[in-house]
């Protein structure tokens, strides 16, 4: 899933809503999700109370997901008593065998300070996150969540990776244009963006390219996206 924006803003005065599951894949899957990836960006607004749900950069909430990572943004903006559950991948169920290196970012409009689901609300196991997104976002790495926090150049050494299958599941491409992680069933394809930018697929190691006032006007449509 690449260049896709997903926006969703709910409203108690616009829309009746008590249960918000949203993510570039799926919103909610009662069964496993496994072998895919995101690039795609999530903006969910959530403007009401008692409004519940999980925003995620592949599934808002699933029974389990493996095999999978998120390059994409996810942002998840929300007003007191709504809403508890934001990661990178998933945000709820349990994870196995995932990483991600998405920018996630999580803004409680009523000024309440909070630390919940930077990652996933669930068991995690195996599930590796990027710790130089929190701190671009200007977050502790402590609120990481569920999940190991690992820098950039960990991230790209197969040995960070405890538990990935290497020799059937995974590689590592020397010297490529991806230097994480990719999937042998599902290698990753960078899509340029051509149209509304310059260039770039708005990911963290290939942002947009912001070169005139179009392409800046743009950037509105893909809120979770790195830009350069």
């Amino acid at each position: 899933i690449v260049n896709q924006s997903i926006f969703i803003d709910v409203s108690n005065n616009t829309i009746d809503a008590k249960d918000v599951f949203a993510g570039s894949l799926a919103g909610y899957s009662s069964t496993r999700i496994s072998d895919c990836y995101s690039a795609g960006s999530v903006d969910v607004r959530i403007n009401g109370s008692y409004i519940s749900g999980a925003v995620g950069g592949i599934v808002g909430r699933c029974s389990s997901i493996k095999n999978c990572y998120n390059l994409g943004g996810v942002r998840l903006s929300k007003t007191s008593n709504s809403f508890e559950d934001v990661g990178g991948v998933a945000g709820g169920g349990k994870a196995y065998n995932c990483y991600n290196v998405g920018r996630v970012s999580f803004h409680d409009l009523s000024g309440v300070e909070e630390r919940a689901g930077i990652t996933t609300s669930g068991d995690s196991y195996n599930y590796y996150l990027d710790v130089s997104v929190l701190a671009d976002e200007g977050l502790d790495s402590t609120l990481c969540g569920v999940g190991t926090s690992l820098t950039s150049s960990q991230m790209m050494q197969k040995n960070s990776y405890v538990g990935f299958d290497f020799e059937d599941e995974w590689y590592i491409e020397e010297n490529g244009q991806y230097p994480y992680p990719q999937l042998v069933k599902v290698p990753f394809v960078s899509v340029e963006n051509k149209k509304e930018f310059a260039g770039g697929s708005g990911t963290y190691f290939d942002p947009y390219i912001i070169s005139t006032q179009d392409h800046l006007n743009n950037v509105r449509n893909y809120m979770g996206a790195y830009y350069k």
